[in-house]
């Protein structure tokens, strides 16, 4: 079981990747801004973080920082950006997300998670 904090503004999303993650047996938190996504990380403990690129008033960059500042945690991020306007030293998962992708990055030990996805 893997422990997932999903941090999105899109509560529809969240509502229905939470549900998916859950059904897959993995535990799930969710937050839609970067404060309680901070709060989460520490309480909750992720071993995943599935991060939306833009969120009202940060960049999904300056938060993925600030997150692995407070813990040992892998971020993923789920973007309907181009990925040129991404990190290029992190994952990204394109929205809509592909969900056969996604669970390859679910099973993969935290070493290993940059090498997940190869683009298509």
């Amino acid at each position: 079981m893997t422990r997932v904090l999903l941090i999105d503004d899109d509560s529809e999303l969240l509502e229905i990747l939470g549900e998916w993650l859950s059904g897959r047996g993995h535990l799930v938190r969710a937050s839609r801004d970067a404060q309680g996504a901070v709060e989460a990380v520490v309480e909750f403990a992720p071993d995943l973080v599935l991060l939306d690129g833009v969120l009202r008033g940060t960049t999904g960059q300056e938060l993925a920082v600030e997150l692995e500042r407070r813990a040992p945690v892998r971020v993923v991020f789920l973007s309907g950006l181009p990925r040129d306007e991404l990190p290029a030293d992190r994952l990204v998962l394109q929205k809509p997300i592909d969900l056969d992708a996604l669970e390859r990055v679910l099973r993969l030990p935290a070493a290993q998670v940059p090498e997940a996805i190869q683009p298509r």
